[in-house]
């Protein structure tokens, strides 16, 4: 398997990051990837939210179950966990560039559930 990295003539140069956004060429397949945004306020929330998430389930797992509430809680913190995974990878591979406004408003709604 071959890959090669490609830089588009559409990137912007601001300061150090003039290689936005990375295109990979993997296979016959060509994966645009925005290598800064976990390095961005956005980004650093959407990994700050998995890791509360993940004690929350730490937390919950830990704790003495009161009138069955634990089954409730590990799911929404579960939830939390695979939409917040969910949507950074969307940004990271600037998925959220080919999906219609429709869905990816659809998919960060159910985020903030």
């Amino acid at each position: 398997m071959h890959i090669e990295e490609q830089i588009t003539d559409e990137s912007e140069v601001v300061g150090n990051e003039s290689f936005y956004p990375k295109q990979v060429i993997w296979g016959q397949k060509v994966i645009t990837l925005d290598t800064f945004y976990a390095s961005q306020c956005r980004g650093i929330t959407k990994i700050v939210c998995i890791a509360m998430c993940f004690f929350a389930i730490v937390l919950v797992c830990g704790s003495q179950p009161v009138n069955d509430e634990r089954g409730p809680a590990l799911f929404f913190c579960f939830l939390g966990i695979v939409v917040s995974f969910g949507v950074l990878l969307e940004y990271t591979f600037m998925l959220n560039t080919h999906i219609t406004a429709t869905c990816g408003f659809i998919i960060v709604s159910l985020q903030k559930l």
